[in-house]
């Protein structure tokens, strides 16, 4: 169930994206609870949270500043995560208990679900396509490859590309998941790798 201070960080996420926040400047408290229209009572804990998953940076006596896009990091962060993941897809068809499959299946399925409307569709299949992948690299049973993966996709660029995905790409994201959920649940080691790394190569690398 979403808390109060979750959907504080979804609003402030949407605004970020949409280029109201713009990176670079800073938030107050006062100024993003007269935005939003909320008392500054949960605004604090949203900019902790926010801060700590990569979207913004506390400076001491400033507020909290929007990180800025940087496309040379996004890109060098995008080929880590072909190589990490695409072995964490491998180790996901050998290893994936009934329990994790199952809940691949509902996260891919929901976002099939979404896309029927796509313009309420950016925001929870963001979140879906961010679950998909832990999901994945949870499944994949390696306790190192988690820690490499988490190294790599904490922070504020790889934040960013996981929800700066245009609304066109949606389908794309989707359309992947099912094919490297389809070669997992077959069993398919080297098909799951080959799918997963087409996937982020086809996606985040490819982001304008």
């Amino acid at each position: 169930m979403e808390t109060v201070t979750d959907d504080v960080c979804r609003r402030i996420r949407a605004r970020i994206l949409n280029g109201a926040y713009e990176g670079g400047s800073f938030l107050t408290e006062t100024e993003v609870a007269d935005d939003l229209g909320i008392s500054s009572e949960p605004i604090k804990a949203a900019f902790e949270q926010l801060a700590a998953t990569g979207w913004l940076e506390s400076i001491p006596y400033r507020g909290a500043r929007v990180v800025v896009w940087n496309r040379a990091e996004a890109d060098e962060i995008g080929e880590l995560r072909a190589l990490l993941e695409s072995q964490a897809a491998r180790r996901a068809a050998r290893l994936a208990k009934p329990h994790q499959l199952r809940r691949l299946e509902e996260v891919v399925a929901e976002s099939e679900q979404l896309l029927e409307r796509p313009a309420d569709a950016v925001e929870p299949i963001s979140e879906l396509n961010l679950e998909f992948h832990q999901l994945v690299i949870a499944a994949a049973g390696s306790g190192r490859l988690q820690r490499l993966l988490d190294a790599v996709m904490h922070g504020a660029i790889s934040s960013l590309s996981t929800y700066h995905l245009a609304a066109e790409q949606l389908d794309t994201t989707t359309r992947h998941h099912r094919r490297v959920l389809e070669a997992i649940v077959q069993g398919d080691a080297e098909a799951a790798a080959a799918r997963m790394r087409e996937h982020i190569e086809t996606v985040y690398l490819a982001q304008p």
